[in-house]
C-alpha cells in the first residue's frame, strides 16, 4: 500500500466474519427416547409434536433477530467510521483516483451509494457526486461528437483518453484550478457510465472480444450481431471483409467450435452454416448504425471496414 494513500478507517474483511450467536440460556431439549415416543402416539402426541415446533420456531427467530440486531449495530459502526474517514481525507479522495476507487468499495460493501443522488448526504460531504455527474456530461459531449465517426459503439479506453486529454486542456486553460485540476482514473468512466446506464440514456458497456466499449445509442445487439463482432474482433479489426470473406470465416470459426463442442452438439442454432443473406442482413444493421463503413471498388466485391472496433480514427477532440 503506497504510503501516500492514508489508512482505511476499517478492514472490510470484518463484514466476513461470522456473528457469534449465544445458546439460549434454557435450551429446547428435542429428543425423546422410544418409551416417550410410543406414550406419544395418537392426538395427545401430535399436538406435542406441533407445541415442540412451535417452540423450535419461536427459537429459531429469536436467533435471527439477535443475528440481525448485531449485524446492524456492526454496519451502524461502519459506516460512522466512513463518515469520520471521509470528513478526514475529502480532499485526498477528490484528487486521488486510487483511494476515490478503494473508497467507493468500503462503501459497496456496507451498503452506501455515495452516487445515488447529487443532493445526498455522501455527494455534500464529498463533493463526489458532483465529480461523476460532471464526468458523465463529458463522456455524454464525447460520445455523441464522435457517433459519425464509429455509430455510437467506441472503445472504453478511447472514451477515456478523450476524457482526460479534455480536462487536461481546460486546467491548463483555467490556469490548474477548479475542478479539471482532478485526476480521473478508467475506473472512474466507468463508474460514471453505469450511472448513465441507470438513468436510460442508451449508454452501455459492452465487451466484444478481449475489448470493453461504450455503446451510446439505444440499439440492441442480437446473437448473430455479437458473433460477427467478436470474430472481427478475434480476426483483425484493420483489415477489410467482404460478404464471402465473412461467410467463410464464420464456417471455418463454426467448425472450430464443434470440434470443441463434440459433433452430436454441432447442428444447433448458433452454428447453423450462415447463407448469404444472413450475412448480408448483419451488416447492413452495422451500416445502418454507422459500425461498418462500406467501400465499393469498380468491379471488385463490396469491402466492409469495421471502423467502430478499430478505435479512434480521428485526434482527440
Amino acid at each position: 500500500q503506497p504510503s501516500s494513500l492514508p489508512n482505511e478507517p476499517f478492514s472490510l474483511s470484518l463484514l466476513q466474519q461470522p456473528t457469534t450467536l449465544h445458546p439460549p440460556k434454557s435450551p429446547l431439549h428435542l429428543s425423546h427416547s422410544p418409551q416417550q415416543m410410543r406414550r406419544g402416539v395418537g392426538l395427545h402426541g401430535l399436538r406435542n409434536i406441533q407445541q415442540r415446533q412451535t417452540q423450535f420456531q419461536s427459537e429459531a427467530e429469536r436467533l435471527s433477530n439477535i443475528q440481525l440486531d448485531q449485524l446492524s449495530q456492526k454496519l451502524s459502526f461502519f459506516k460512522e467510521k466512513l463518515q469520520q474517514y471521509a470528513i478526514q481525507h475529502r480532499k485526498q479522495i477528490n484528487k486521488n483516483p486510487e483511494l476515490r476507487y478503494r473508497f467507493r468499495e468500503m462503501c459497496r460493501e456496507i451498503g452506501v451509494d455515495p452516487l445515488a443522488s447529487s443532493k445526498g448526504f455522501w455527494s455534500e460531504l464529498l463533493g463526489v457526486g458532483s465529480f461523476y455527474y460532471e464526468l458523465a456530461i463529458q463522456i455524454v459531449e464525447i460520445c455523441y461528437r464522435s457517433r459519425a465517426e464509429n455509430g455510437g459503439l467506441m472503445k472504453l479506453r478511447d472514451v477515456f483518453e478523450r476524457v482526460k486529454a479534455r480536462r487536461e486542456r481546460y486546467a491548463k486553460v483555467m490556469g490548474g484550478n477548479g475542478s479539471e485540476k482532478q485526476q480521473v482514473s478508467l475506473s472512474d468512466v466507468q463508474q460514471a457510465i453505469q450511472k448513465l446506464k441507470v438513468l436510460g440514456a442508451g449508454f452501455s458497456l459492452q465487451t466484444i472480444g478481449n475489448e470493453t466499449y461504450v455503446q451510446s445509442v439505444p440499439y440492441e445487439l442480437n446473437k448473430d450481431h455479437s458473433y460477427m463482432l467478436n470474430l472481427v474482433q478475434r480476426l483483425g479489426v484493420e483489415r477489410s471483409y467482404t460478404v464471402n470473406d465473412l461467410g467463410r470465416l464464420i464456417k471455418e470459426s463454426q467448425d472450430e467450435d464443434a470440434r470443441h463442442m463434440g459433433n452430436s452438439d454441432a447442428i444447433v442454432d448458433g452454428l447453423m452454416p450462415w447463407s448469404s443473406t444472413r450475412v448480408y442482413k448483419t451488416l447492413d444493421f452495422f451500416l445502418q448504425q454507422g459500425i461498418v463503413w462500406l467501400d465499393q471498388p469498380l468491379q471488385r466485391e463490396s469491402e466492409y471496414y469495421f471502423v467502430s472496433l478499430q478505435g479512434d480514427l480521428f485526434s482527440f477532440g
